[in-house]
């Protein structure tokens, strides 16, 4: 079973990374904010992926340790 969730969540990576590339490819002339929200569109769409097809989720830790800006 995990190797076929591996093979499907690669299928997933490879694919979606393919057809976000092409499609955000114009957008190198964009703003630099346009191109952060095209790689939050990607890592949502992976990590969307690994929620669904792989189990997995991730939680963020540490952030009041951070400084401001």
């Amino acid at each position: 079973m995990t190797v076929i969730r591996s093979l499907i969540f690669n299928a997933f990576f490879f694919g979606w990374t393919a057809v976000l590339f092409i499609v955000c490819l114009p957008l190198l002339a964009a703003p630099r904010h346009v191109l952060l929200r095209a790689g939050d569109l990607w890592i949502g769409g992976i990590l969307g992926a690994l929620r669904v097809v792989c189990g997995l989720s991730y939680e963020v830790r540490g952030l009041e340790n951070l400084p401001d800006g």
